[in-house]
């Protein structure tokens, strides 16, 4: 029996870390992931209901491009920052092509000026021979000679403006790429696991570091569905965790509205409330028994 509950507590625990590679961070919210089959046998009101302690708010942080690992600056444990620097990706290629743009910017920017001086030049010119037809001097068919070149330096500094911004487009995004090898937590927590190490390859949106948040653990059991009618938001159960002697008592926050095709379970979060101090701390993955009231 407490194998068999340790085995489900472990599919309750997969459930809350599996999903997208990316920074993900879960909070309040209710999961559908199921846990692992649990039969009717081992969860009933006198036995009690599996159940496991999740982080309360946890990320796996991953990178947002492809490529090699130059650092991993943070190891199992260690305590960090909001914001803190946890892994750097190779950014040699990224900083050589935020090089390329930048060169490429100042030549569109100069064919840019370029245009403008033509731009000015023909609209000199189609002044000069306006004035030349007013006195007498020059024929009309200059002057409709020289309005026809302004309307062509016209069109060459709109399309040199165009290719300007397109390119300042550009720059931007190989700065952006070139800060995302930067890889930093949302908030203050613990590193979890360590998923890469420095030289690995890794895809957009792999893991490499898992950080859990500073917040309270919570409570995550399963149900089967023709018992699930019992309980209810704010409905108050008895929790025996592993670790302590006593029992603690939860409140139901949040009941899945479907039940898991696999599991044919259905999956409800609690929050523990308070107690006195003096026990040992609380850490998501110890396993626990549920029991209704």
């Amino acid at each position: 029996m407490k194998a068999r509950a340790r085995w489900v507590a472990a599919g309750l625990v997969l459930a809350a870390c599996t999903g997208e590679p990316s920074v993900r961070v879960e909070r309040d919210r209710p999961r559908d992931a199921a846990p692992a089959a649990l039969d009717a046998g081992t969860a009933d009101s006198q036995a009690g209901f599996v159940g496991v302690l999740i982080a309360g708010e946890a990320v796996d942080i991953a990178p947002r491009i492809a490529g090699r690992v130059a650092q991993v600056h943070v190891r199992v444990g260690e305590r960090v920052a909001a914001g803190a620097l946890i892994a750097e990706m190779d950014s040699a290629l990224l900083a050589e092509e935020v090089r390329a743009a930048e060169a490429a910017l100042r030549a569109v920017e100069a064919a840019s000026r370029e245009a403008d001086v033509g731009v000015a030049e023909a609209t000199w010119l189609v002044d000069g021979e306006r004035a030349a037809v007013a006195a007498g001097t020059s024929p009309r068919n200059n002057l409709e000679a020289a309005e026809l070149a302004l309307q062509k330096a016209k069109a060459v500094a709109d399309r040199a403006r165009s290719t300007l911004a397109e390119q300042r487009t550009r720059l931007a995004a190989a700065q952006s790429r070139h800060v995302e090898t930067a890889i930093r937590t949302p908030f203050a927590g613990t590193v979890a696991i360590r998923y890469r190490d420095a030289g690995a390859n890794v895809s957009a949106g792999a893991p490499i570091v898992r950080v859990v948040g500073d917040g309270e653990v919570r409570l995550r059991f399963a149900v089967p569905p023709e018992r699930v009618d019992r309980l209810a938001v704010g409905t108050e159960v008895d929790v025996q965790i592993e670790t302590q002697p006593t029992p603690r008592t939860a409140i139901v926050r949040y009941l899945s509205p479907v039940v898991d095709s696999a599991s044919r379970m259905v999956i409800v979060e609690g929050e523990l409330t308070a107690v006195a101090s003096g026990l040992a701390p609380l850490r998501p993955g110890l396993a626990v028994t549920v029991r209704l009231r």
